[in-house]
């Protein structure tokens, strides 16, 4: 080899070398800047979506060495290193806050909860498949359903639904949403749905199913269960024993719920077993104990449904995994609001072992509680005293009219006696 060439092959060697140093020193600076874009490490297409630029980006910040932790923010209003080394492992669409915000609000709360619910409809329509993987955290677990091995990356999640799309929907599915709810903890939402699976030869295939999400406090999701499956339906006509005892045991303990709401029965208390967990609603504390119950119970009825509730069943479906459920449920407060409640079960022998209800007791429900408390209150003591008014003997004479006995009374409260 000449010298001309050995001096062109080093001068081309530098030079990769140096676009190879920029290219790494870009990722870095990516990682540690939660406003650079994922786009700026460069397109690389893999079948048209951008799962292969995600999971470059998590290559990149994983090498990347994370910075200092700040207690502060600096002087220019920028967010901190933390922060943002933090952000950067999530989706563009995960602000980068700063350390004032600890936990989800409940408008995050409500936002990432409808652009999962857009995501999932774009992915079955043939739409922006990108947007539903980018809302991932750099560590997430997505088990969809519960009962088949968990995706732990963008890729094997990726590899999960092209290989459903070929084997269950080649023709795209569409979501019809049914219910969203917000648990006491807001970093806790449910999504209740209907999915139409479209056939090659245009059968339809309809299954229910709800979807539990767990939020990081960065906005991005960190866990999603999702309960479905095909069984009973045109692709698996025969459901197992199993499945039938569960979705028996959900529908047996929402009836429970319903008398017990209606002073009818007081099977609910029998409808767990020895050792169960109910978080009713999820984010208060969790009840183990049958005595327990028997005391939480009234008490939650007390502040919420004083008058009593009544239930109605929207859906129920089984996870693949046929120990687990869940149902959509509208829980009918008797003078108040009606309320969307989610419902996961866990079953053990046709009986309640685990209970996750996904829903928020409110302000206004509480207002609407103590409101209807006053008013039996109220309506109690106007008729104590038109009682106590009449067992009283007549005036002596005419000169005290019988509207001066009534005058104890104000007007306003005679039409609570009606």
């Amino acid at each position: 080899m000449t010298a001309p060439h050995m001096t062109l092959g080093v001068f081309c060697y530098f030079l990769l070398l140096t676009a190879m140093r920029a290219t790494v020193a870009k990722a870095a600076a990516c990682s540690a800047n939660s406003r650079c874009s994922i786009d700026d490490l460069g397109p690389v297409d893999i079948q048209g979506t951008s799962v292969s630029r995600r999971m470059l980006m998590q290559t990149a910040t994983a090498a990347a060495p994370e910075p200092a932790p700040q207690a502060s923010k600096a002087k220019s209003g920028k967010v901190n290193s933390a922060g943002a080394s933090r952000g950067a492992g999530n989706s563009h669409h995960a602000q980068s806050p700063d350390y004032e915000i600890h936990e989800v609000t409940k408008v995050m709360a409500e936002q990432v909860t409808k652009r999962y619910v857009d995501a999932l409809t774009d992915l079955g329509t043939g739409g922006r498949s990108g947007s539903f993987f980018r809302q991932f955290c750099r560590r997430f677990r997505v088990t969809d359903p519960v009962g088949t091995r968990a995706s732990r990356s963008s890729w094997s999640l990726y590899k999960l639904y092209e290989d459903r799309k070929s084997l269950m929907w080649p023709e795209g599915y569409e979501l019809i949403l049914q219910a969203t709810t917000i648990a006491q903890d807001f970093k806790h939402t449910a999504v209740f749905s209907s999915m139409v699976m479209r056939g090659k030869f245009g059968e339809d295939v309809m299954v229910n199913r709800t979807d539990l999400l767990k939020i990081s406090r960065w906005g991005c999701l960190k866990k999603v269960h999702a309960y479905w499956s095909v069984a009973g339906s045109l692709m698996q006509t025969a459901p197992s024993t199993e499945h039938k005892m569960t979705e028996d045991a959900i529908r047996n303990y929402l009836t429970a719920l319903h008398e017990l709401g209606t002073n009818q029965s007081y099977r609910y208390f029998h409808r767990f077993t020895q050792d169960f967990t109910l978080r009713d609603p999820m984010g208060s504390p969790p009840v183990t104990s049958l005595r327990d119950l028997q005391t939480r119970i009234p008490e939650l009825a007390r502040n919420v449904a004083p008058e009593g509730f009544s239930v109605t069943v929207k859906g129920v479906t089984v996870a693949a995994d046929p120990k687990y459920g869940s149902a959509h449920l509208v829980l009918h407060l008797h003078g108040g609001p009606s309320v969307d409640i989610i419902d996961v079960f866990k079953i053990k022998n046709g009986k309640v072992k685990n209970l996750k209800a996904v829903w928020r007791i409110e302000p206004y429900m509480m207002r609407a509680a103590d409101e209807q408390a006053m008013l039996v209150s109220v309506r109690a003591l106007v008729a104590a005293t038109a009682a106590s008014l009449a067992s009283m003997a007549p005036p002596p004479s005419n000169q005290q009219p019988i509207a001066s006995y009534l005058r104890a009374v104000p007007a306003c409260c005679f039409s609570l006696l009606s």
